[in-house]
């Protein structure tokens, strides 16, 4: 995601100005897990990364969180896992699935996601 799409006119100038990214790296947080392109679950989500996670979004008073999860489009089990997770924690939390909004290419998915927990947020 901080990477963004690759399709810039000059790819390996290394002055360019790149877009701003959607989300600070800060508060991007990967949990492990993995789905493959047809919905096998290969490894499980990671309960005890998961329930950090939640904590420290509550600690931190945030109002909504987008989960976006690669192949989620294929299997949304994880997803929906990390969402039970974060609003057990932070009932008031709002939390945005990309399985809700499929999409293929992990930019993409993400970009639906953001936007639909920015809709959300007054």
């Amino acid at each position: 995601m901080a990477i963004g799409r690759y399709h810039r006119p000059s790819l390996y100038d290394p002055y360019q100005q790149k877009p701003r990214p959607l989300v600070k790296r800060r508060f991007t947080i990967g949990v492990p897990e993995r789905v493959s392109s047809i919905g096998e679950e290969l490894a499980h989500l990671n309960r005890k990364k998961a329930q950090d996670i939640s904590k420290k979004v509550g600690e931190a008073s945030v109002r909504s969180v987008c989960v976006a999860f690669q192949k989620s489009y294929a299997n949304p089990k994880h997803e929906e896992e990390m969402r039970e997770i974060l609003i057990r924690d932070n009932p008031n939390l709002f939390v945005s699935l990309s399985s809700t909004t499929p999409k293929i290419r992990e930019l993409k998915v993400f970009a639906e996601t953001y936007a639909e927990a920015g809709r959300e947020v007054p």
